[in-house]
C-alpha cells in the first residue's frame, strides 16, 4: 500500500491518479549473518572482523511482481546468470511453465512487452519507496553488492531485447479499469508504459485521440517526448464522464506517431511510424459505483405549517366512555389538552337552546333518589366485572409459572445423571 489509506480499494473507488495501483510488488531477502551480527574478535586485542553473510545476494530471485493473471520473479544483480521467472497464473496455475527461463531468448515479443512492462512498474515502485534513505539506490542497502536495486534491475537483460514497445502492444487495445464516482463524475486513469531495450533514441512527435467518443479521454503529456535504451517512459490517459455510458463500446483510440534513431551515430532519414490503441471500458455499470456516497441534492422538503388550535367557546361535556354517570366541566383557554383516562370529550348538549331562559325543569325528591340508586347499581356492577377479569388473569398468570417451573426440574433432573 505504499503507506498510503487502503479505503479507496475497500470501498472500491481507487482511480489510478497517481500511479498504477492494480500491481502487487514484494520483496525478499534470505541472507544473513552467520553468526552474532557479521562480525567476529580474532582473539581480545584484534579489532571486529566482518565474515559477510551467510549466502550471495542472487541466491533466488529477490522482488515479484504481479499485473493481472501475469507474475515476474527477477533476481536482484544485473549481471546474475540465475533464470528469471514468469508465469500465467489463468493458464498454469501450479507455476510449473517458465515464460521465460531456458525460453527468454526465443520467446514471443508479446511476453517480452509483459516482461518489460512489469519491471517498469517495478521500477517506478523503487523509485517511490527509496527517501532520503536511498534503500533502493545506495548499494549500502545490500551490504555493499551491486549498485544499488534500481540501477541492477533497469540494467538486467536476461531475456531478448526489443525495440520500440507499450505495454498495448499485444493487441493494440489499453482497457480502462472499473471507474469511481467521485461525486460528481465517473473517473478512471490508466497508464500507458513506453520503452526500448535497443540501443536507438525514440522520439514521439504526436499524441492524438480520435473517435466520436474522444472527448471523453485525455492525455497528461504533450509531445515530444524523447527517450533512450532501457528507459521507461509513462503517459496517463483518463476517462471522466458525468453520466453512465450504454452498453455500446466506446468509441476512441490513442494515436501516438513516432521515430527511431540509432544511438551509435547519424544515418538516413527515418520515416515516421504511427501506432493506434484502441481504448476499451472494463465494464459499463458505472450507476454501481455510486455506492456509498449520497444521493445527488433536491429540493428542500416542504414543511407543512402547524394546524391551527381553535379557541373552545362554549363549555364541554366531559363524559365516561362507558357508563351512564356525566360529568359537566367548564374548559377555558388555559386549559391543558390532555384529558383524563376513560373519557371523551363531546360537545355540550344544545338541544334546549331554542326554549325559553327561564324555562326550568326541577325533579322530585323521588327521582333524585331513584336515579342515584341506579348509578350505584351500575357502579357496583362494573367493579364486579373489573374484579372477575383481575381474578382470570391471575389464575392463567398461576398457571403459566407452574408449567414453566415444570418444565425446569424435569431439565434439571435429566442433567442429574451426567453429574453424579
Amino acid at each position: 500500500s505504499d503507506g498510503m489509506s487502503l479505503r479507496r480499494f475497500i470501498e472500491a473507488r481507487p482511480t489510478n491518479v497517481d500511479f498504477d495501483e492494480d500491481v502487487v510488488f514484494a520483496e525478499w531477502d534470505f541472507r544473513k549473518p552467520p553468526s552474532g551480527f557479521g562480525y567476529k574478535q580474532l582473539d581480545a586485542n584484534s579489532e571486529m572482523e566482518d565474515v559477510g553473510l551467510d549466502r550471495e545476494i542472487d541466491d533466488r530471485p529477490a522482488f515479484l511482481i504481479r499485473k493481472g493473471n501475469k507474475k515476474l520473479m527477477m533476481q536482484k544483480l544485473a549481471d546474475s546468470t540465475e533464470m528469471d521467472m514468469m508465469f500465467d497464473l489463468e493458464k498454469d496455475p501450479f507455476e510449473l511453465n517458465n515464460l521465460l527461463g531456458v525460453n527468454a531468448m526465443i520467446a514471443s515479443d508479446a511476453t517480452i512487452v509483459q516482461a518489460e512492462h512489469m519491471r517498469c512498474l517495478l521500477l517506478d515502485w523503487m523509485t517511490r519507496l527509496d527517501g532520503e534513505k536511498r534503500y533502493y539506490s545506495n548499494p549500502a542497502a545490500n551490504y555493499g553488492q551491486g549498485q544499488g536495486d534500481i540501477t541492477e534491475i533497469r540494467n538486467r537483460q536476461q531475456w531478448k531485447s526489443i525495440g520500440f514497445w507499450t505495454c498495448a502492444s499485444d493487441t493494440n487495445t489499453l482497457e480502462m479499469g472499473r471507474v469511481a464516482w467521485t461525486g460528481n463524475e465517473f473517473v478512471r486513469h490508466e497508464w500507458l508504459y513506453l520503452g526500448t531495450r535497443l540501443e536507438e533514441t525514440i522520439v514521439v512527435s504526436s499524441i492524438s485521440l480520435t473517435g466520436a467518443d474522444a472527448g471523453l479521454f485525455s492525455v497528461n503529456e504533450s509531445p515530444p517526448i524523447q527517450f533512450h535504451q532501457n528507459a521507461c517512459v509513462k503517459i496517463r490517459v483518463s476517462f471522466a464522464s458525468p453520466l453512465s455510458l450504454s452498453t455500446t463500446p466506446v468509441d476512441a483510440s490513442l494515436v501516438l506517431v513516432w521515430t527511431a534513431g540509432s544511438d551509435a551515430g547519424a544515418g538516413a532519414a527515418v520515416t515516421p511510424t504511427t501506432t493506434t490503441i484502441r481504448l476499451t471500458m472494463k465494464d459499463y455499470d458505472f450507476d454501481a459505483q455510486r455506492l456509498g456516497y449520497p444521493p445527488p441534492p433536491t429540493a428542500a422538503p416542504t414543511v407543512s405549517p402547524a394546524p391551527t388550535v381553535t379557541p373552545v367557546t362554549n363549555s364541554p361535556t366531559m363524559m365516561p366512555s362507558s357508563g351512564t354517570t356525566t360529568i359537566s366541566t367548564p374548559v377555558s383557554d388555559s386549559t391543558p389538552s390532555s384529558q383524563p383516562a376513560g373519557f371523551a370529550l363531546v360537545p355540550p348538549d344544545t338541544t334546549n337552546e331554542s326554549s325559553s331562559s327561564n324555562e326550568t325543569t326541577t325533579a322530585t325528591p323521588e327521582e333524585d333518589v331513584e336515579e342515584q340508586e341506579g348509578d350505584i347499581s351500575d357502579c357496583l356492577d362494573d367493579c364486579s366485572n373489573a374484579g372477575g377479569l383481575r381474578s382470570s388473569s391471575l389464575t392463567a398468570t398461576r398457571g403459566n409459572v407452574v408449567g414453566v417451573l415444570v418444565v425446569i426440574v424435569a431439565f434439571v433432573q435429566s442433567l442429574l445423571p451426567f453429574y453424579l
